[in-house]
């Protein structure tokens, strides 16, 4: 979370109340699927609230996840290649 001095002054005060980068990065996932607990969710909302950089993460993410699902809705015909059909048969055997 550093970046100006102002940035890196108010990263430094409130890291206790919202946690650091690389502990919101290590949640995103759970935070993503809604499987955190309250008060660590709430910790991770107010992180990406002040965290340009971990906000711009976290979408990156849910872009992916998002497509990754898109590829998992389509018509086999849709598909080219074995590699995406095995994506595929993987995702709906594990309901993502």
């Amino acid at each position: 979370m550093a970046g100006t001095g102002i940035e890196l002054i108010v990263s430094t005060l409130i890291r206790p109340i919202n946690g650091s980068c690389e502990e919101t990065r290590d949640r995103l996932s759970d935070h993503l699927e809604g499987s955190l607990p309250p008060r660590r969710e709430r910790r991770v909302r107010r992180h990406l609230r002040y965290c340009r950089r971990c906000r711009s993460l976290y979408a990156s993410l849910v872009r992916t996840v998002e497509s990754v699902r898109e590829l998992g809705r389509r018509d086999d015909a849709e598909l080219s290649g074995s590699a995406a059909r095995v994506v595929v048969e993987r995702i709906r055997r594990e309901d993502l």
